[in-house]
């Protein structure tokens, strides 16, 4: 079953829900992606890579 037939109950005839729900969603596992990482400022990255 595509997206569109699992959100059409709630969305109705508004495709771009689905649209919406998965930029936010990626913004969300960006965001922690983000939070957890390790902070690189001051690191020289050619170092890091090559352990």
């Amino acid at each position: 079953m595509p997206l569109y037939g699992v959100f059409h109950a709630i969305e109705g005839t508004n495709i771009w829900f689905v649209a919406a729900f998965w930029l936010i969603l990626a913004g969300i596992i960006y965001g922690a992606a983000v939070a957890i990482g390790p902070e690189t400022i001051g690191v020289d990255l050619r170092i890091v890579r090559e352990k």
